[in-house]
């Protein structure tokens, strides 16, 4: 299961009447078919694509499968601006929100913003309009609560120096949310290596976008 919030000008598109046009989102979840609501509104059962106002209101899509909720919650950002939106049911199936000690997540993915190149933590000037907004959120919709941040790397390297590397990645994003205004108390860096990867690690582009740090809150 993949899937944070991409916030990026293209998620929605301003018509020439000056109307907003809603943000598609495709909605999937293991198993399937679940059951999908917003602000107590049902939006029908995944797999679908459902229509939303504004970005931020992605991550308040709630879903439930067999009357349970999801262990984890995933929002994936991707770089032509569609949004996929997934949840993962079952107990113990979560591998994120296991090594995080938590019972339930929300995870934010930026697939193709929020990453590193080969062997750098430092943070790319087109990831800042994302973290800007992302600071935003958790000083606000989740404000008060605690913030994961997970370093990750590729598969190259040695596993020490890569466990170095993936922490210093989850503090750069730690350090850009504190100049932001984000409680430091609050956020808590980890690293993780390559132990969870998001795409294999045998192709270039399946080991740059495992060159991540992901935004992780408990539910």
């Amino acid at each position: 299961m993949r899937a944070a919030l991409l916030l990026a000008p293209v998620a929605l598109l301003t018509l020439a009447c000056g109307k907003v046009q809603p943000l598609p989102v495709k909605a999937v979840s293991e198993p399937s078919p679940a059951t999908l609501t917003f602000q107590g509104k049902a939006l029908g059962q995944t797999p679908t694509t459902i229509l939303l106002e504004r970005p931020d209101d992605v991550a308040l899509v709630k879903a439930e499968f067999e009357g349970q909720a999801p262990v984890e919650q995933r929002v994936r950002f991707l770089p032509d601006g569609r949004v996929e939106l997934s949840f993962l049911f079952g107990e113990g199936r979560s591998a994120t929100a296991k090594a995080l000690g938590l019972a339930r997540i929300l995870v934010f993915e930026y697939a193709a913003g929020l990453t590193f190149d080969v062997d750098k933590a430092d943070l790319k000037a087109s990831t800042l309009p994302l973290l800007e907004r992302q600071s935003g959120l958790l000083k606000g919709v989740f404000k008060d609560i605690p913030i994961h941040l997970c370093g990750h790397t590729d598969s190259t390297g040695a596993q020490e120096h890569n466990l170095d590397l993936s922490v210093r990645r989850a503090k750069a994003v730690m350090d850009f949310f504190a100049a932001q205004g984000v409680a430091k108390e609050r956020m808590r860096p980890q690293g993780f290596a390559s132990a969870y990867p998001l795409e294999s690690n045998a192709t270039e582009e399946g080991r740059a976008l495992n060159r991540r740090t992901e935004v992780v809150l408990g539910q």
